[in-house]
C-alpha cells in the first residue's frame, strides 16, 4: 500500500476511534467516513484501537528500557571495579531488558515431522519379510 493511502487510511481510523469514543453508531460512522456498510466502519474503529495499543505498548517499552539503561549506567563503573552489589544490580537489570524484550525466551522451533509407526503395521512388515526370507 503506498504511503499516502496508509496515512489516509490511519486518519480515517483517528476520526473513526473518535466518532465511536462519542457514542456514534458503525452506521453513523460509515455514512460520516464514505464508507459502504457498518463492518467497514467497525474495522477502521478496530485497527485504530490495535494501533493505538501498539503505539502505547511501544511507548512503555522505550520508556523502561531508557530506565533500565539509566540504572545499569549508574551501577556500571563500580561493577567493574569488582564491587558485588553493584555487580548484582548490572546483572539483574540486564536480566530484566532480556525478559522485557523476549531474549530470554528459546526460538521456536519449526515443526518436524515425525513418524509414528502403527504396532499392527510394523508386526505385518516383520512377518512379510520373514516370509520373504523362507
Amino acid at each position: 500500500m503506498p504511503r499516502t493511502a496508509m496515512v489516509s487510511v490511519r486518519d480515517k481510523q483517528v476520526r473513526a476511534v473518535e466518532l465511536a469514543r462519542a457514542g456514534h453508531s458503525y452506521d453513523q460512522i460509515a455514512e460520516q467516513l464514505g464508507y459502504a456498510n457498518r463492518s467497514s466502519a467497525w474495522r477502521l474503529v478496530r485497527g485504530g484501537l490495535d494501533a493505538a495499543v501498539a503505539k502505547s505498548s511501544e511507548d512503555y517499552l522505550h520508556a523502561e528500557l531508557g530506565r533500565l539503561d539509566a540504572l545499569q549506567s549508574a551501577f556500571w563503573d563500580q561493577a567493574l571495579l569488582g564491587d558485588l552489589t553493584a555487580a548484582t544490580v548490572v546483572f539483574r537489570v540486564i536480566g530484566q531488558r532480556c525478559r522485557l524484550l523476549g531474549l530470554d525466551r528459546a526460538p521456536k522451533q519449526e515443526a518436524v515431522p515425525c513418524m509414528v509407526v502403527c504396532p499392527l503395521a510394523a508386526a505385518t512388515r516383520d512377518a512379510t519379510a520373514e516370509a520373504g526370507n523362507d
